[in-house]
């Protein structure tokens, strides 16, 4: 009987290889395991959490598989069980060492990082800036000089965050001359002109679009940021003021905002 089944699997291995000797898919994305090194054919940027203690890894750390070995510890955490998101991996406040970021890749050295739940979470790189587009000037009609073309309400998203680009584009451009925008920062007023209280412009250098052109991009004079007046918070108004147009006036005009934390 014992040889029977014997020739039976070796017949099944020769007609059906696949379905003999194919292993399954291999593990992409982030994981929690018992013991991580489990995890089948682990790709590159595979994440897990090591919950258990019998494996070879640290209990309640996160590993990343580098492609040839799982690198790690890093830190882990507890917050409010209604914060979990197990859709992401967390990420660390204040990380001394190794951090683990929001797209699974992983940091060395000293630096503040926050982590992700329900609500959102808060941007820490370059590739995670937030990013605003505010319309001056519809793209039909020509571009004028004054203040409040446009106004933006800095959300609660934002607050703490710092203006760190600004560029602006009309639709069609105008020649002679430059069209020149300032932001102008409004704290938050509860009655009365929306900024009639305190203000302070953004922008040593205001952000400009040269003649015949239609993007700041390349500007002679390019837009330099203040420092001093870079910060915004929840509630404040940021305000948008034409300072200059060209001879024969542009159309349309838009306006981009980069934010990032300090």
């Amino acid at each position: 009987m014992k040889r029977l089944s014997l020739v039976c699997f070796i017949l099944l291995a020769i007609l059906c290889p696949r379905f003999v000797i194919a292993a399954g898919p291999p593990d992409v994305g982030y994981y929690q395991r018992p013991d991580c090194t489990t995890l089948n054919g682990v790709a590159y940027g595979t994440t897990c959490l090591n919950t258990g203690s019998g494996g070879t890894l640290l209990q309640g750390a996160y590993y990343v598989w580098s492609g040839t070995a799982w690198i790690g510890p890093y830190p882990s955490f507890t917050e409010d069980a209604t914060n979990l998101n197990f859709n992401k991996p967390p990420i660390f406040g204040n990380c001394a060492t190794n951090c683990l970021t929001e797209d699974f890749s992983a940091v060395t050295g000293a630096k503040t990082l926050y982590y992700p739940n329900h609500t959102g979470y808060v941007p820490t790189s370059p590739n995670a800036r937030k990013v605003v587009q505010v319309e001056l000037v519809d793209a039909t009609t020509d571009v004028t000089t004054g203040n409040g073309k446009a106004y933006f309400r800095v959300p609660s998203n934002l607050a703490g965050m710092n203006l760190v680009a600004v560029k602006s584009n009309v639709v069609t451009a105008g020649t002679t001359g430059l069209t020149s925008v300032q932001i102008t920062r409004c704290a938050a007023a509860t009655s009365g002109n929306i900024c009639s209280g305190t203000t302070a412009s953004m922008l040593t250098t205001v952000v400009s679009i040269d003649s015949g052109e239609n993007s700041s991009s390349d500007a002679a004079s390019a837009v330099a940021i203040d420092t001093s007046n870079d910060d915004v918070a929840d509630g404040q108004i940021l305000r948008f003021d034409v300072t200059a147009v060209q001879t024969t006036a542009s159309k349309g005009l838009v306006v981009s905002l980069e934010f990032e934390l300090p």
